[in-house]
């Protein structure tokens, strides 16, 4: 019974590497190509969905790691900034938000 499952799961396994590439459903390779390519994500983030988590040690709430959201960016006009501290997971949540003009100007 194993040997007959076995090679039954090779068969699959070989037919399936034999579907070229232009008829899969989705070709990652190419989707990851196209953006690695453009060098920006194309998504926007939704207002409540995070740009990003700052990581912090417990008591003293030093930041220990950023970690960027990989799937979407901020929209034109916004910007990450921390919106939430989650002292369940010890991380600042940073969501996208609009600019101030202030800060705009004092960047300038």
């Amino acid at each position: 019974m194993r040997r007959e499952l076995f090679i039954f799961i090779a068969v699959l396994a070989l037919t399936a590497a034999m579907v070229p590439r232009l008829r899969r459903a989705v070709n990652l390779e190419e989707e990851f190509m196209k953006t690695a390519a453009a060098g920006t994500r194309e998504k926007i983030c939704m207002p409540q969905t995070p740009c990003a988590w700052s990581v912090y040690i417990t008591r003293q709430k030093i930041i220990d790691t950023k970690v960027e959201n990989a799937y979407c960016n901020c929209a034109a006009g916004t910007k990450c900034q921390i919106n939430e501290d989650d002292e369940n997971v010890n991380a600042f949540i940073h969501r996208c938000r609009p600019l101030n003009p202030n800060e705009e100007n004092a960047e300038s």
